[in-house]
């Protein structure tokens, strides 16, 4: 197998998380939400897109991490509901879409994203774990 040259942008560095040994990695860097000090890795490089599954785990942890949970929302008869309930302490609430890179909402999704928005309610699209701190902070910081 051929090695390329990859291209790199930060992720979270999740226990689960591995770099293979020929990934350059460069200097972590330090991240703050709240109390906590997230360390930072690159790779999403070596040509493989990462699935939608690994970045809604990486979502589940960082919210664990913070002291909250995010239980994975049904909505029988009620289709296009996110799929994610984010709920951090101080009574924190948000909603998230978890897609795979580059993916979109479906119409009926948007319609429902902009419902509960009116509602006051603030939803979010993750499709790349890169946009998790900054997810995760909108939601602290209402």
């Amino acid at each position: 197998m051929e090695r390329t040259t990859t291209t790199f942008s930060l992720i979270l560095e999740m226990p689960f998380f591995t770099l293979r040994e020929w990934e350059p990695v460069p200097t972590p860097a330090r991240i703050y939400i709240g109390k906590k000090l997230w360390r930072c890795a690159t790779c999403t490089g070596n040509g493989v897109q990462m699935r939608e599954k690994t970045i809604e785990k990486k979502l589940v942890i960082a919210i664990k991490d913070m002291g909250g949970i995010a239980p994975k929302f049904m909505s029988p008869g009620f289709d296009g509901m996110p799929d994610r309930i984010v709920l951090l302490p101080g009574g924190r609430m948000g909603f998230v879409e978890v897609k795979a890179p580059g993916k979109v909402p479906r119409p009926l999704q948007e319609a429902r994203h902009r419902m509960l928005q009116r509602l006051g309610f603030q939803v979010y699209v993750l499709d790349r774990a890169e946009q998790i701190i900054q997810i995760l902070e909108g939601i602290e910081n209402g």
